[in-house]
């Protein structure tokens, strides 16, 4: 049994390999498709797909035939997704409502740089789910489609960003030391990481 974050880096480094050496349209395409692919299981993909894509762009002339097949390829994989969930919802979420959420557990006044849940929401996904629908219709006065649900908690969050911009620009430097750092910042309460005594 795969779990999506294992599926997606699966997805997104066959997409690699697909764009590995020489190879024009097809080769990108294929690569697209991976990625849109890894975009569902894991929505964060689709930064590391757009990432990808400027760079294939950046080659100009040699990238340019991988960097259209990788969007078709994401678009051939994508569009229907959103399509069907517009079909069943009647609200356009191209892969995951959840996103204004994440970004407000990122930046908000208790943030601290790795993964901290707000005290405002009660610390599991469907928890998190449940206070993040509930808050931002209390809030709004009205019934909230998903994504607006999403843009809700997204303006949270850039309205604490524009707040206090300097203690913004260390939370996020934080995460970059995260990123790029060989510390592994754990979000599971109790786990323990390393060689025992």
């Amino acid at each position: 049994l795969l779990v999506p974050a294992s599926l997606a880096l699966f997805l997104s480094l066959a997409a690699l390999l697909c764009w590995a050496g020489d190879g024009g349209f097809a080769r990108g395409a294929l690569g697209g498709v991976l990625l849109g692919l890894a975009g569902l299981a894991s929505a964060a993909n689709l930064l590391f797909a757009a990432l990808l894509i400027a760079g294939l762009l950046a080659k100009r002339r040699e990238g340019a035939g991988r960097a259209t097949g990788a969007v078709l390829g994401l678009v051939l994989v994508l569009v229907p997704f959103a399509l069907a969930t517009y079909s069943a919802s009647g609200d356009f979420i191209l892969v995951s409502a959840h996103g204004g959420v994440n970004f407000y557990i990122g930046n908000n006044p208790e943030s601290n740089g790795g993964y901290k849940t707000p005290l405002i929401l009660t610390p599991s996904a469907s928890g998190i789910v449940r206070d993040s629908i509930r808050i931002a219709e209390e809030e709004s006065g009205r019934r909230l489609a998903p994504s607006g649900v999403s843009r809700y908690w997204l303006r949270k969050g850039s309205e604490w960003i524009g707040s206090d911009p300097h203690l913004a620009l260390r939370r996020a430097l934080s995460k970059l030391r995260l990123l790029v750092g060989r510390w592994e910042y754990c979000d599971v309460g109790g786990a323990r990481i390393g060689k025992q005594e």
